[in-house]
């Protein structure tokens, strides 16, 4: 293809090339596949360079002069552009460029009115690197002018005449217009390009800090969208360099710009935070809109706190300002924040009402395309709400959205989705395959999470296909996060412990765990998902004191889901019905075990839906020692869905039942 190009299919060209590759050592072949280093691509060989001036020398000395002012337009150049560089009238530029097409050095574009190119890309670069620096400095200067001054001028056209003429006061101009067209048009990697030449650009004209602190801003935002993995620290540094210079405005576009709709965990936390806290202190005059936006951020930036009160607080008034607002979709703009800020056991009916009305808002105004964090963050919700239709619409929506728009991070997302969703339906090859991949984007990207989620899910994974306890050496001891994740961990290795028969571990943690008391857990996203790790552990240890003290904090949330945006340990009811029967409140726990076992079959979530079958038929035999019809399709059920889908980690659990019912 590269030869191709080069050439235009012009074997003559093609065949010097191709030897010039080859003496120089350019090319590679690997695996029957040829390639040239990228850097290598400019070099013109100095025999196809006296092959391309002997035939533009034939042009006589004006021939001469348009191909090489046109050779700095690109391979592809405006005739009247051209003419505006030149100075030729149209009449004597015309014959010029006849005679160069005949000569077969130019090609006339019919699919662009007024458009030639250079018929080989090695003419156009010959021709180029013929010329001195000042020649080619005052070439493109004369572009530059003949652009400025047509209608139609692109912003990245003049930006890169401008630059190579050395204009670095218009090179500014341009860059920063051509970097805010990138980002408009959905190409965030080309964006940040033109903006880091911007940054370079102020940088050498000594602008002040607000102004630096400006592009900076406009430079992270680009670069977290295309997903360099330096766009946080960038936007960190904007916000630093706001407040250092007094530029407000500028501070709170960075705060609304760092991570939008997403928790930071670990170290990016508290520098998260600094910066909501330092424009929050800069609202006491701010419109209400902007206070609702600055607040939200503030509220989503105290998850990794233990200041659960003031997180909700803030959240709340957000929410009231936002739906006071005159503005219709100031809702669905902070509502990722809201939902996030929001996240804790108790919660799931207000969020999912956040959700549904931001959805229908950002729906109604057609802006989806603007929409992924608010998709994400929305699924969080109708999982923790048990709404399988929301949560399936958010899936597919941000799922089209990865497809559709070139953002790594909302690709990141959306995996995130799919190798949760693969887990819990027992697709688990396809499942490990997804969440392999999503760590690889997410590592790739610079996403903080990328490694906790991996952890999470990987570790669901297995405790799903049965192999708890060949997860202990893989429970991470080291993340940087948050006190809840990091209990959540030790919790999870506590499992894989008891798994393997060495309960005394098992035992400290949940007897660590009473002494702290239930208050001692943080209001958060991973409170279900660390209450549940209590459960299991108190069921595997059979202690029904444990169980009477756990379902005291989890029967009011028996109509909730738990799900911590990576991994679910089902519906909450499917625990409390365990405990139940544990605790010798069999009707109880018949009740919740029902709710858990329709919750599962709605979802499709084949490993907890046997869990809740399990649980029924248990609580049966304990409440009366047998089974009666009902409790053996129970069971029937159960092991047919552990045989279709390979759930190792039940199918020993029903095959102690059968064995239980023979005996």
């Amino acid at each position: 293809d590269l030869l191709s190009s080069e050439s235009a299919g012009n074997p003559l060209l093609a065949e010097h090339l191709l030897q010039h590759w080859t003496t120089s050592g350019l090319l590679n072949v690997e695996d029957g596949v040829a390639a040239v280093a990228e850097s290598t691509i400019a070099g013109v060989p100095p025999n196809l360079r006296d092959l391309v001036w002997h035939r533009v020398a034939a042009l006589g000395p004006l021939g001469q002069s348009v191909l090489t002012a046109a050779a700095v337009l690109g391979r592809h150049f405006d005739e009247s552009l051209l003419a505006a560089m030149t100075e030729f009238s149209r009449r004597d530029l015309a014959t010029l460029l006849d005679r160069a097409v005949t000569a077969g050095l130019l090609v006339v574009d019919q699919s662009q009115a007024s458009t030639v190119r250079f018929a080989h890309a090695l003419v156009a670069r010959s021709l180029d690197g013929e010329l001195g620096p000042w020649e080619r400095s005052s070439l493109h200067e004369r572009a530059y002018q003949a652009l400025h001054g047509s209608n139609s001028a692109d912003p990245a056209q003049l930006a890169h005449h401008a630059e190579r003429a050395g204009l670095v006061e218009a090179s500014l101009l341009w860059s920063t217009r051509a970097g805010e067209r990138a980002l408009a048009d959905l190409t965030p990697d080309e964006a940040a390009g033109w903006f880091g030449r911007a940054l370079g650009h102020a940088e050498t004209l000594g602008r002040d800090d607000a102004e630096l602190a400006s592009l900076m801003v406009n430079l992270g935002e680009a670069a977290y969208r295309a997903g360099h993995p330096t766009a946080i620290g960038t936007l960190h540094a904007a916000a630093e360099l706001s407040l250092r210079s007094g530029a407000d405005h500028t501070l709170l576009r960075a705060a609304f710009t760092v991570a939008p709709g997403s928790i930071r965990l670990g170290t990016l936390g508290p520098k998260q935070l600094a910066i909501a806290e330092a424009a929050f202190e800069r609202t006491t005059t701010a419109d209400d809109d902007t206070r609702a936006a600055v607040l939200a951020i503030l509220a989503r930036s105290l998850v990794h706190t233990d200041e659960a009160d003031r997180r909700t607080t803030a959240a709340l008034e957000a929410e009231a300002l936002a739906r006071a607002s005159d503005d219709p979709n100031l809702l669905a703009r902070i509502a990722p924040d809201l939902l996030f800020a929001l996240w804790a056991p108790g919660t799931a009916d207000l969020r999912l009402q956040i959700a549904r009305d931001a959805i229908d808002l950002i729906e109604r105004s057609g802006a989806q395309r603007e929409a992924s964090h608010l998709y994400h963050a929305a699924h969080t919700a109708a999982v923790c709400a048990g709404d399988e239709a929301l949560a399936t619409h958010c899936a597919e929506r941000l799922r089209s959205l990865a497809n559709e728009i070139n953002e790594p991070r909302v690709r990141w997302l959306s995996a995130l989705i799919e190798g949760f969703d693969a887990t819990m339906e027992c697709r688990f090859n396809e499942a490990e395959d997804l969440i392999a991949a999503c760590y690889t984007t997410g590592d790739r990207i610079g996403e903080s999470e990328a490694f906790t989620t991996y952890a999470a899910q990987f570790f669901t994974l297995g405790s799903l296909r049965g192999h708890r306890g060949e997860m202990l050496a893989r429970v991470p001891d080291d993340l940087d996060t948050t006190e809840s994740v990091a209990r959540t961990f030790e919790i999870a290795q506590a499992i894989a412990y008891l798994e393997v028969g060495q309960r005394d571990f098992a035992r400290t943690v949940l007897d660590e765990a009473r002494e702290r008391g239930l208050a001692s857990i943080p209001a958060d996203f991973m409170q279900s998902s660390l209450l549940i790790g209590l459960v299991i552990l108190a069921l595997g240890l059979h202690d029904a004191p444990a169980a009477e003290w756990l379902l005291t904090e989890l029967e009011p949330l028996a109509g909730e889901v738990s799900f911590n945006g990576a991994m679910s340990q089902g519906p909450i009811s499917l625990h409390v019905g365990r405990l139940a029967t544990l605790a010798g409140r069999f009707d109880s726990a018949e009740h919740n075990l029902l709710q858990a076992a329709s919750v599962t079959e709605r979802f499709g979530w084949h490993y907890h839906r046997v869990a809740a079958l399990c649980g029924l038929v248990e609580n049966r035999l304990s409440s009366v020692g047998e089974l009666d019809r009902l409790g053996g399709e129970w069971l029937d059920e159960a092991d047919v869905l552990c045989t279709a889908h390979d759930i190792g980690g039940l199918t020993r659990r029903v095959a102690d039942l059968r064995l239980q019912l023979t005996v």
